[in-house]
């Protein structure tokens, strides 16, 4: 399973930006379960995500997929704001 992280464009921006917001003060340990595939784009802050395939840096202006399945620990080190959008496919 893997997290895929790369830069937003402004297409991407545009589309997420009216999407419901996550956000998240510093913290060390937020668990998190992913019950769908979560596309969002990260519009500031910064973490970084361990899982059992590795771990990610995310900050503002990444566009990110998180996996259905994924388990993961959310390590935030500065507070956070992500646009999510659910990808609802096996419905």
């Amino acid at each position: 399973m893997e997290i895929i992280i790369r830069r937003a464009t402004e297409e991407d921006i545009k589309r997420m930006s009216d999407k419901p917001i996550w956000a998240c003060d510093v913290c060390d340990d937020a668990d998190w379960f992913y019950d769908y595939e979560v596309q969002c784009w990260i519009s500031k802050g910064e973490a970084k995500v361990v899982y059992d395939g590795g771990s990610v840096d995310v900050r503002d202006g990444d566009y990110c997929v998180f996996p259905k399945g994924l388990r993961c620990v959310w390590h935030v080190t500065k507070p956070i704001q992500k646009y999510c959008e659910l990808i609802m496919d096996d419905l």
